[in-house]
């Protein structure tokens, strides 16, 4: 079982350019067994792009996983601390490789209609 992600165009571009090496969630996905990720990238591109294989996944405070991650987050501690705000828990998925689709892909070919506000999990 894999788990689809929505996230913004500068969010992947850094983690094409080896400059986002984390991915930050507020909400674990309990069942991602294959430790692969989809990745639908929000407007204006709306398709899934690819998937990026989990090396390993931290759960912690906001400020111990900002100290394991600052150096790779792809983002600056204002907005990560922003994003975090008034939450005890912090989930960083490390990011081991993206693997980039030849033609992206429908939410529809994963029987989607909607992309997923945190995450959804797909079956394949």
């Amino acid at each position: 079982m894999k788990i689809l992600m929505s996230i913004h165009q500068q969010h992947l571009e850094n983690i094409k350019n080896n400059i986002k090496k984390y991915e930050f969630r507020k909400v674990e996905a309990k069942k991602l067994n294959e430790k692969e990720i989809l990745l639908y990238v929000t407007f204006p591109i709306s398709k899934i792009v690819g998937l990026i294989k989990i090396k390993n996944i931290y759960i912690d405070t906001p400020e111990n996983i900002w100290k394991l991650t600052k150096k790779y987050a792809g983002i600056n501690k204002e907005f990560y601390y922003n994003y975090y705000k008034n939450k005890a828990k912090a989930i960083a998925y490390e990011i081991e490789e993206f693997i980039e689709f030849k033609k992206p892909k429908e939410l529809s070919e994963y029987k989607l209609k909607f992309p997923p506000q945190l995450f959804v999990y797909i079956d394949d």
